[in-house]
């Protein structure tokens, strides 16, 4: 187990030097809210993350469909101990992005890291 908490702490410590910010969007269903006309709540996260143009060969062997590759537009890897789901967004650069694909890096049974395909 150590050795995964090792590697989570360099990840953090990468993503903190380099990284990009995002910011993720945690999405969740409830009642309706007439005020909003949503039947969801938003919590915003500020997460730090690297950007590609492409996803890396683990990713796209995960991703199982043509569609996912050709509609992706950015790739995105980053640490979290949040859940993550398809009905969350991403926010990057003044643009929001629905997410296509939630791939996990696991050492020791852990989840390291999250490469996430986006699209607009």
């Amino acid at each position: 187990m150590q050795e995964a908490l090792d590697a989570i702490a360099d990840i953090k410590e990468a993503l903190q030097d380099v990284g990009s910010d995002i910011t993720f969007n945690q999405i969740e269903k409830g009642a309706y809210d007439v005020a909003t006309g949503s039947a969801k709540t938003v919590t915003p996260v500020l997460l730090k993350a690297f950007v590609n143009s492409k996803p890396s060969t683990f990713a796209q062997a995960k991703a199982n469909d043509d569609d996912i590759l050709k509609d992706y537009q950015f790739s995105i890897t980053t640490y979290t101990e949040l859940d993550i789901d398809k009905n969350d967004t991403i926010l990057f650069n003044g643009n929001e992005y629905e997410i296509l694909l939630i791939v996990p890096s696991f050492l020791q049974n852990i989840a390291i890291k999250y490469e996430i395909l986006i699209k607009k």
